[in-house]
């Protein structure tokens, strides 16, 4: 899809579609982004440029489900955390041996001790997707899973605070 043609676009209550300039543009280095290329080189190389431009490498967190994509950036931004999407258990133990991987993310069907500790064994992150229970969300801070995603921001903040509170006392 052409930038004319996403320009086109609208969502359901009339917004424009944002690309990801206008979403740089807008929050410059005020946040961290996690990006996931999902296609080919050619957007690994837009993607490096659209990086570059903006001065954003410490801001960013590049997700890819093809490590090749993840080591093609290694050597242009050797600094920025890559992270490693991974369903299988067999993704998962070859995913921790890359050495341009810092952070595995699973499946959370692979949220397991063993598979945490493996991760961590490796000196690597272990992150999950995607946690929307609050049993997932309990699981997942008892196992001590680094970080997760969620689509109930609040219900996760107000679950890792009643967590860490019992821990503290």
């Amino acid at each position: 899809m052409t930038d004319s043609e996403i320009n086109n676009l609208k969502t359901a209550n009339g917004d424009r579609i944002l690309k990801l300039q206008d979403v740089f543009n807008k929050y410059k280095d005020k946040v961290h982004y996690v990006i996931e290329l999902k296609e080919n080189d050619l957007q690994t190389s837009l993607f490096k440029k659209i990086i570059k431009d903006n001065n954003l490498e410490n801001n960013i967190i590049v997700q890819a489900s093809n490590v090749k994509a993840l080591n093609n950036l290694e050597a242009v931004f050797p600094d920025m955390k890559k992270l490693l999407l991974v369903n299988t258990q067999d993704k998962l133990e070859s995913g921790v041996k890359e050495k341009n991987v810092d952070i595995i993310s699973a499946e959370k069907k692979l949220m397991t001790t063993d598979n945490v500790e493996l991760v961590h064994k490796h000196n690597k992150e272990f992150n999950v997707w995607t946690l929307n229970t609050t049993k997932e969300i309990e699981n997942a801070i008892k196992l001590r899973v680094d970080t997760y995603f969620t689509n109930y921001t609040a219900k996760a903040i107000a679950l890792e605070k009643k967590f860490f509170y019992k821990l503290s006392i």
